[in-house]
């Protein structure tokens, strides 16, 4: 696994302070590295991880998950998925 650079993780929702988002990415399928303590890595892509930064309390995020979530279009809450196709129309 290559991480030259974190990146700042504000995808983290609202509703989940740090740990309570670790859970829930533990509980579909991230497991912790076994080479750097404080990393989760997805089950599937070891370059795709979080890692924990104890001093600024605060989430990092691999280049390449901080890649694939810029291309997630977020959708309001209590709207549909099919949100975005209907208020183009």
């Amino acid at each position: 696994m290559t991480i030259d650079t974190l990146v700042a993780l504000d995808a983290v929702p609202e509703h989940l302070e740090t740990e309570g988002f670790i859970k829930s990415m533990i509980s579909h399928g991230w497991h912790w590295s076994d080479s750097h303590v404080d990393r989760l890595v997805h089950p599937a892509d070891n370059d795709i991880s979080i890692q924990y930064d104890r001093t600024g309390d605060r989430l990092l995020a691999s280049p390449k998950l901080d890649t694939l979530l810029q291309l997630v279009i977020l959708t309001p809450a209590g709207k549909s998925k099919s949100y975005w196709r209907r208020s183009a129309q």
